[in-house]
């Protein structure tokens, strides 16, 4: 089973693994799990900046 991990860890976590172009493991990264990291990361900064715009119209 597997262990749940919030978002914003699981955000910190493949960040480091993208600077550092190596998983936590010490595996390095290919190029198709980097890409994945990196659309999640912009996933959440684009959510967050669609939460920002929200709550400044509607305040």
């Amino acid at each position: 089973m597997a262990q749940f991990e919030a978002p914003s860890a699981k955000s910190r976590r493949y960040a480091r693994e993208l600077k550092a172009k190596k998983k936590t493991s010490g595996q390095k990264l290919t190029k198709s799990t980097a890409s994945y990291r990196m659309g999640y990361l912009n996933a959440r900064r684009d959510r967050s900046n669609a939460n920002k715009a929200y709550k400044a119209k509607n305040n």
